[in-house]
């Protein structure tokens, strides 16, 4: 029912019919049908979800919630039946409702206080948990029956009896290697490397951005790369390694067959102190055979 109805425009054989439309919804309390332009605070009874809602003017809300309601009797009984502890046949007691609360089954568990160290009681649950996880015929642990397990101790100072330590650093075994082991591999490995350095050659950096040099070696060998650029006036400049972008001034990547070497437009190696026809720098390379 459209609650705008009857207007002055409307017909007035229908007016009856609205006003009876009126009639309905109050009568259902507005509970069914389809209502539109209520006034606001209108007060229905919602089916739905069993409650008196008031409209806002936009939606239903919930009319309060509280209802103080004097009954004389409730399910036929009245109040004296249910403060009547005999009447009872369901659900437990709360411990406050018995006054000796130091024995005895109580509010559906023992009212004993647990046990601490120094008075007796029940033992918790998680104190059983703790029990339960401890091995049979365990001992107390102690330092000498650590140590006698051939676990390592905050007091060793030698680690050569330890079966876990590698003493030296051959990768065959699933072992710690000792400090000094890693040590002499990481030395024999830098001492073997080759040392291989090429001139860049005449360079003018302002005019062009990029040079390609040959390295002549085998890309998987290359261990390390350093580039030092020569200005005009003799003084060096290291570059940095960046294959991606750029720093401030420039930089280089390799490649299978190249050095490939760039300044950064705007940047240091772009002005008139390495445009001259000078060797630009070298290229310092350490591989392996």
């Amino acid at each position: 029912m459209d609650w705008n109805l009857p207007t002055i425009n409307s017909i007035y054989t229908d007016v009856i019919d609205y006003f009876k439309g009126r009639d309905d919804d109050c009568a259902r309390m507005f509970s069914s049908g389809t209502l539109t332009n209520l006034p606001v605070n209108t007060i229905r009874w919602s089916p739905a979800s069993n409650r008196w809602e008031i409209w806002s003017g936009s939606e239903w809300g919930t009319l309060t919630s509280k209802y103080i309601i004097d009954v004389d009797t409730l399910d036929g009984q009245h109040g004296s039946y249910y403060r009547n502890a005999g009447n009872l046949n369901a659900g437990t007691l709360p411990a406050a409702r018995f006054n000796d609360t130091a024995h005895g089954n109580r509010a559906g568990g023992s009212m004993h206080a647990a046990v601490t160290t120094s008075v007796n009681g029940f033992m918790i649950a998680s104190d059983k948990v703790k029990l339960n996880s401890i091995e049979s015929g365990a001992e107390v642990t102690s330092a000498a029956k650590v140590d006698a397990a051939g676990a390592v101790m905050n007091s060793d100072t030698s680690v050569s009896s330890m079966g876990f330590i590698e003493e030296t650093l051959t990768g065959s075994t699933n072992k710690v290697a000792r400090s000094d082991a890693v040590k002499n591999y990481v030395d024999s490995k830098v001492s073997a490397l080759n040392t291989k350095i090429i001139n860049i050659g005449t360079w003018n950096m302002v005019s062009t951005a990029n040079v390609s040099i040959g390295h002549g070696l085998t890309s998987s060998k290359i261990r390390t790369v350093e580039i030092m650029i020569i200005g005009d006036g003799g003084l060096g400049y290291p570059i940095g390694y960046n294959p991606t972008g750029a720093n401030a001034a420039g930089q280089f990547h390799y490649t299978n067959t190249d050095v490939v070497i760039g300044r950064t437009a705007g940047g240091y190696f772009s002005t008139t102190a390495f445009d001259g026809s000078e060797n630009r720098g070298y290229i310092v390379i350490r591989y392996t055979d």
